[in-house]
């Protein structure tokens, strides 16, 4: 691909004169480094954007974000943190399950565990945000699948357990704080924290877990 890559821009540029292959490696690798650095600069821009009407989360409501990763080594990652009406870290947690599966199921099997961990802290008027729309509108009712049934069945019940309650789909822009949360899994494995939790580069969290749900 590189050197296709080099094909039409020594065509243009150089005029198809020769070049030695350091220079073409050199010339190609910058290119790639200019579009990370580009392309991280966007992230980060749509990252500072805060949804309208989301500014503030309603008052006694109990934010709950939500992310999913999968390691090479054939582990799946949750992580869950839960923040107060002032954006607050009330409890981070995380948890690591040696066992395959795919992304949706993973994700279903993270809200229902996220509700589970809500009601045992006695939270009663939650706010569960997912980066996975299919999820969402499973459990809401608005997509069906078989073979998922039995634990969207489980989170609506769960639901009821709560006096104010609502699971919306939001960019993973706005999960950040729980991504950060998967990715310390090599450093400390199960583990949950109150009030903060440990923060780690986002490049090296993304070292740690290679694939992370979108």
């Amino acid at each position: 691909m590189m050197w296709n890559i080099w094909y039409s821009r020594n065509h243009v540029l150089y005029q198809n004169k020769q070049v030695l292959s350091k220079q073409v490696v050199d010339d190609s690798l910058d290119h790639v480094l200019e579009f990370i650095k580009r392309n991280l600069e966007i992230g980060l821009k749509k990252k500072k954007v805060q949804p309208e009407g989301w500014n503030h989360i309603p008052r006694e409501v109990v934010l709950v974000q939500v992310d999913v990763g999968f390691s090479t080594e054939r582990y799946v990652v949750f992580g869950c943190v839960f923040k107060n009406d002032a954006r607050g870290v009330l409890l981070a947690t995380r948890r690591k399950d040696f066992i395959e599966m795919d992304t949706t199921t993973a994700e279903l099997l993270e809200i229902r565990w996220c509700l589970q961990l809500a009601r045992s802290q006695n939270f009663d008027k939650i706010i569960v945000h997912s980066d996975v729309l299919k999820v969402d509108e499973c459990i809401n009712g608005h997509l069906s699948l078989v073979s998922l049934a039995h634990i969207a069945d489980d989170c609506r019940e769960l639901l009821k357990s709560f006096r104010v309650v609502s699971i919306m789909y939001f960019s993973r822009f706005f999960n950040f704080d729980a991504h950060i949360v998967v990715g310390l899994g090599e450093l400390f494995g199960s583990r949950t924290w109150i009030g903060g939790f440990p923060f780690v580069d986002v490049l090296h969290a993304s070292v740690v877990v290679v694939v992370v749900s979108s």
